[in-house]
């Protein structure tokens, strides 16, 4: 309900064939994706050229690198 509420006061209406994920400001769908593993960030990368130009932000990639490696080291410290 929330994402929708917001999609009609704040988002213009859907263009032909585009997706509400496509709507977004950019920066929701990076904040978004964020929360995906590396299979799942991949397999969106290959939906669209709209998707996998977002997905594929170094930013994401990075905090995806550094959530990985956070989590190695602090199973390593046991």
């Amino acid at each position: 309900f929330i994402i929708l509420h917001f999609h009609f006061h704040f988002l213009p209406s859907l263009q032909s064939g585009a997706s509400i994920m496509e709507q977004l400001v950019p920066e929701i769908t990076q904040h978004m994706l964020s929360y995906l593993d590396y299979r799942s960030l991949c397999n969106v990368s290959m939906t669209n050229s709209c998707m996998s130009q977002v997905a594929n932000d170094d930013s994401i990639w990075k905090a995806l690198f550094h959530k990985v490696h956070f989590a190695l080291c602090m199973y390593e410290r046991g």
